[in-house]
């Protein structure tokens, strides 16, 4: 039967039922009950014969009679009467509620600016939770270290460790380029034995207790590094040979956004070091080298990762036939396995790789043929290499032979460089360039004469003698006399006389100028403003420019010929005089007599004559030259007196066609006075670390009130109205703070 059919009803009937008609069933048979003794019934009850037969009356029994008749129909035996009661009607009457429309619109830009301001409201209430946690051991000191003035200690502030990764090794770790508080480990291992699967966590300084984001990986993570673009995505590398791209934002258990699998150039051995390439406003790309010997640039387009080949890292030529493994195919140069790499910091095409050889390469991604630079290689393998954030020619290369080197990567120049440890162990009392194109190999100081042999790459090995000053003994514990700093100092050949006792005076004075130009040869050393690029650019002129002859060579502003005596040094290493002359003027006498020194050292037998003058009033009555140089002079000038100097200065050099060389501080284009003035402050606060508060301070106090800079347009105007015929930028310096302009006449 159907579950959902209703069933018939069926009337089932006994059998001894009485079949009654219609008027049957409608009659009334009225009854009376009463209540009585059930023994002895004490009434008579009519019957109808027609339903229960013929009737039966019942009267008193007899007190003889010995037949009694049962009441059938008396039910107390059986049942009894409860009382009903009636039921009662409640109920309650209220006024209804009062009430009132409300009505509005709401657009999807409202709904998402609500919902953005709900996130940032419930993500600023988490850091603040987050931050009253760390900052119970942020801040903590050892107070320790008051009583100790060279030792310090490390205080530990948390431990980061999940239990899915117990087990395996830390092989890389990297800070978040945006976020401060965040960074990512990777875990695998450096054992080939005891490989095994591999994971990412990424931890916030706010959270020890959990990672904020974690992936397993079934092979070890070996390295990693943060976009600088897109400050979620991370770059892996594996021990299988792949690299993959992760999302720290992406759930739990996420696979990666990108992934190279063998068809799209997976490499062949492990990923040891990977480095997003600097954004240059393209597509995300990162480089990555393996144990295959192969750099390679992954770019990330809209489905997949797509490789291309940058180098091949070669064998240095003679290192497999000196370990007698020579490779059998000449076309097939056996390849040396890649370990480490870093970007230049200023030049994007530019990056330097470690190898297990312990050679270095420096290779450029425009130009794959070969290397650019190969340096002298450590005694083991390369482990790691970094370029300095601040000083871009510098860089740093830890080896597995237990030593870190720092390399200086300028352009090739045979230099020599002497430390007095005694006077001071950062700075050198002596660069000198001594070859003009071969590389110096060796270096050996007698033991029983100052002097020192020096050998290149040619073949040649030059003798050289150290002078005076580089043979002073240990300084005493009182520090050298001003005539033993400078005993060199005499008169000038012509011009005012500064004698050694006006130097020696040690007034107020003289002892203001010592630590002002202690600062300014600090940023000299430190090379701050790029001295060193800048003074390239100025020897190379005044090269070009002697190539006829040497030069007459007025100096405005010389200070103590710090900056030419470089220039002059270089030329002679290479046998190029460059001066005829040299006038040298500056309001400091204590500067005059460095200058002195420092030219006669240099440039020995070379006529010179040195002036305590105003800029404008010397240029006034001055002779003809060759070449004006100004140097960091003329920024102190306003406008006007600017717009003059230059005039004298075409007034000199207009007889024999010279040219003028100003090397100063610049703004840029349409930059307020103040503007720059925070610019250069700001640039003092973040670059110029080696200076402490007072002496920061001291230096943005002296940029705030004495310098006055033009842009690059206002010193061409103001060359043209001078009567110069041509005004151009040689070099400009970082952060367009400093340049080189030539005027010529």
């Amino acid at each position: 039967m159907d579950d959902y059919v209703m069933p018939a009803r069926e009337v089932v009937r006994p059998e001894n039922q009485l079949a009654l008609s219609e008027k049957e069933l409608e009659e009334e048979l009225p009854r009376t009950l009463t209540a009585g003794n059930p023994a002895a019934p004490n009434n008579i009850a009519e019957r109808n014969a027609t339903l229960l037969g013929p009737a039966v009356t019942a009267t008193p029994a007899a007190d003889s009679g010995p037949r009694q008749l049962r009441n059938q129909f008396n039910f107390n035996e059986r049942a009894a009467q409860t009382l009903v009661f009636p039921p009662v009607e409640r109920s309650t009457a209220t006024e209804p509620p009062p009430s009132a429309s409300a009505s509005g619109s709401c657009s999807q830009g409202e709904m998402y600016d609500e919902y953005m301001a709900d996130q940032e409201r419930t993500h600023a209430a988490e850091e603040a939770s987050r931050a009253r946690v760390a900052a119970a051991k942020k801040y903590w000191e050892d107070a320790a270290d008051a009583l100790r003035e060279a030792s310090g200690t490390l205080l530990p502030l948390w431990k980061f460790a999940d239990a899915r990764v117990r087990r395996r090794a830390v092989t890389a770790l990297a800070w978040s380029p945006s976020h401060a508080d965040l960074f990512a480990a990777a875990y695998g291992s450096f054992d080939a034995q005891a490989q095994g699967g591999g994971a990412v966590a990424v931890f916030s300084l706010k959270n020890p207790g959990h990672p904020e984001f974690f992936f397993a990986a079934e092979s070890g993570v070996l390295c990693l590094d943060w976009s600088p673009g897109q400050p979620s995505l991370l770059a892996v590398g594996l021990y299988a040979g792949g690299v993959a791209v992760l999302d720290v934002r992406g759930a739990p258990g996420s696979p990666p956004l990108y992934e190279a699998t063998a068809a799209a150039g997976k490499h062949s051995d492990s990923v040891w070091a990977v480095r997003w390439a600097p954004a240059a406003g393209g597509s995300p790309a990162f480089f990555s080298v393996a144990g295959d010997g192969r750099v390679v640039l992954w770019t990330l387009a809209k489905a997949e990762l797509q490789h291309q080949e940058i180098i091949e890292l070669a064998e240095v030529a003679g290192v497999a036939a000196a370990a007698g493994d020579e490779a059998d195919d000449l076309e097939h140069p056996r390849l040396a396995a890649g370990t480490c790499l870093d970007f230049h910091q200023e030049q994007d095409d530019l990056f330097v790789v470690g190898t297990e050889e312990g050679f270095l390469h420096k290779c450029s991604a425009a130009f794959n043929a070969e290397y650019v630079a190969t340096y002298a290689p450590h005694e083991g393998a390369v482990y790691a290499v970094a370029w300095n954030r601040r000083h871009a020619r510098v860089f740093l290369s830890a080896s597995a032979d237990w030593t870190v080197k720092l390399w200086h990567d300028a352009r090739p120049k045979a230099r020599v460089r002497v430390w007095d440890l005694a006077r001071d162990v950062h700075w050198p009392v002596c660069e000198q360039r001594v070859a003009a194109k071969a590389a110096l190999t060796r270096l050996a100081f007698s033991a029983a004469h100052p002097v020192m042999l020096i050998g290149d790459e040619r073949g040649c090995v030059t003798c050289f003698k150290l002078s005076p000053n580089l043979r002073k003994p240990a300084l005493p514990a009182g520090g050298l006399s001003a005539a033993e700093e400078y005993p060199n100092v005499g008169t000038a050949d012509r011009g005012e006389v500064v004698s050694q006792a006006a130097l020696h005076q040690e007034d107020e004075a003289t002892r203001l100028f010592r630590h002002q130009w202690g600062l300014y040869q600090q940023v000299w050393k430190q090379d701050y403003l790029e001295h060193a690029r800048l003074y390239e650019a100025v020897e190379s002129i005044l090269a070009t420019q002697a190539q006829s002859g040497p030069l007459d060579v007025l100096d405005l502003g010389c200070g103590d010929a710090g900056p030419i005596s470089s220039v002059l040094t270089a030329a002679a290493a290479e046998g190029r005089p460059l001066l005829r002359s040299y006038t040298g003027v500056d309001l400091s006498k204590p500067a005059l007599a460095l200058a002195q020194a420092n030219l006669a050292r240099v440039a020995p037998g070379t006529p010179a004559a040195f002036h305590v003058a105003d800029l404008l009033s010397f240029t006034r009555g001055a002779a003809d030259f060759d070449a004006v140089l100004a140097s960091f002079s003329l920024h102190h000038l306003d406008t006007g007196a600017k717009g003059e100097l230059l005039k004298a200065a075409h007034r000199l050099l207009a007889k024999r066609k010279g040219f003028m060389l100003l090397v100063d501080i610049v703004c840029k284009e349409s930059e307020p006075l103040d503007i720059y003035h925070a610019r250069a402050t700001a640039d003092v606060d973040e670059n110029w670390v080696c200076f402490d508060a007072k002496s920061r301070h001291t230096l943005k106090e002296h940029i705030s009130t004495c310098d006055f800079p033009e842009s690059l347009s206002q010193y061409q105007a103001l060359g043209a109205a001078a009567g110069f015929a041509a005004v151009e930028c040689a070099v400009t310096g970082r952060n367009n703070l400093a340049t080189v302009v030539v005027l010529r006449v």
